[in-house]
């Protein structure tokens, strides 16, 4: 036999792209589904201070990987964890994006340690080390608008 001299490689996310109409909406956040749930515009005209997010359902995880495309029109967002039963701010803040109303690649990694790493179009946009914690992948949206399309939505391998 020839010994396996290669890479294995282990997916950190599931090969379909997220279904966004499973997801659950808090704060008073309004959602337009299309491409059957693999895409989807959020957006709120409500300033209140209450976080306006989209959560996915199921068990908590410690770590993040979200990939996909972002589309930025206008306010901002972040991408983050977040517990059920609390609202407070669990991701790394707004995410720098151009509001050019243009599609983006964007990579948000989250480690068990805190580290966040923030990619738009394959370069840096943010650099971040958050107190480790666990909770639901969750998109928070302030005053304005946001699109995101081809999202797939797993944990970093360990």
């Amino acid at each position: 036999t020839t010994p396996f001299n290669g890479l294995t490689i282990v997916p950190t996310h599931p090969p379909e792209p997220t279904d966004f109409t499973s997801w659950n909406r808090t704060g008073g956040i309004d959602a337009t589904f299309t491409n059957n749930g693999r895409a989807v515009r959020l957006y709120t005209q409500d300033t209140a201070a209450a976080p306006k997010r989209l959560i996915q359902p199921g068990d908590p995880v410690c770590s993040l990987r979200f990939t996909g495309r972002v589309r930025a029109v206008a306010g901002g967002y972040g991408i983050g964890l977040t517990t059920a039963g609390s609202p407070a701010d669990a991701d790394p803040g707004p995410i720098p994006t151009p509001l050019d109303n243009d599609w983006h690649t964007i990579d948000v990694t989250i480690t068990t340690t805190g580290e966040v790493s923030v990619d738009l179009d394959g370069a840096a946009a943010l650099r971040r080390t958050l107190a480790p914690g666990c909770g639901r992948p969750a998109i928070r949206v302030w005053d304005g608008a946001t699109e995101f399309a081809d999202v797939l939505v797993g944990q970093v391998a360990p």
